[in-house]
């Protein structure tokens, strides 16, 4: 059964300062239940809309509305595939699906997924012990935001430009740096030389839709390794969507940390 999304935003504010010499900017949970980008200031929320609908807890793995893992494509790797959305990409194992959001609707914001290298089990204690400041466990996180392409517009043009009002762009304090990936002409959103010059995402266009690949949360200066993110993200590979499943109420409100 898909259910109504009900989970409440993670982060307080948008960038913390965690000691001296590190700052950490986090993906902050919308009102709709898709992930968005937050800079130096508070991002703006996107209304709400009764049609996003979330897919079963991650416990429940067997579900045709959730991206699935193929059989290993090199050793190490597994190839993860989301037939709605319209994707397949590899990732190290242990990765696995963690959130799931789809919205049947007719709005730009399609749709999100959440991979994570954390358990069950990992994952539950964490969000259990989760305050005001994100974890450092969110850095290894990936997210992966479908927009529907609207305006036809080029994957420069869809960075440079605010989802919301008032909002910021996906390019603020960032510089972007054209690449072809899928043999699409895609964008790298890296961070601007004062903040380390790591890669804070990619948006790629295809299947009429805009891809947004980023860390969940991105620690500057990063302790992991310097092509992590790109390794990962290059590897996208678009396939061709099938049609988004209808809203199903839920009886009740799904835990915020699970069961």
């Amino acid at each position: 059964m898909v259910e109504q999304w009900s989970e409440e935003p993670c982060v307080a504010s948008s960038i913390l300062a965690l000691g001296t010499d590190m700052k950490v900017t986090a993906l902050i949970l919308t009102t709709t239940g898709l992930l968005t980008f937050a800079c130096s200031t508070p991002a703006a929320t996107t209304p709400s809309s009764p049609a996003v609908t979330a897919a079963p807890s991650p416990t429940n793995p067997v579900s045709s509305s959730t991206p699935t893992a193929s059989p290993t494509t090199r050793p190490g790797f597994a190839t993860h595939e989301s037939a709605i959305l319209g994707y397949r990409i590899t990732m190290p194992d242990p990765y696995r699906l963690l959130r799931f959001v789809v919205n049947s609707g007719s709005a730009e914001t399609l749709g999100s997924e959440t991979y994570t290298r954390r358990t069950e089990l990992e994952e539950r204690e964490l969000c259990l012990r989760q305050g005001e400041l994100p974890q450092r466990e969110w850095e290894t996180d990936v997210v992966i935001l479908t927009y529907r392409n609207v305006d036809n517009v080029s994957a420069a043009q869809f960075a440079n430009t605010p989802r919301v009002s008032g909002g910021q762009a996906f390019s603020a304090n960032r510089t972007i740096e054209p690449v072809a990936v899928d043999g699409r002409d895609a964008v790298r959103l890296v961070w601007e030389p004062t903040k380390g010059g790591d890669t804070a995402g990619y948006v790629i266009p295809a299947n009429q839709r805009m891809y947004v690949l980023m860390p969940a949360l991105s620690s500057l200066p990063s302790q992991l390794p310097k092509d992590w993110f790109d390794d990962i993200a290059t590897s996208f590979r678009a396939i061709t969507p099938q049609p988004a499943p209808a809203p199903t109420p839920s009886s009740a409100p799904t835990p915020r940390c699970g069961t």
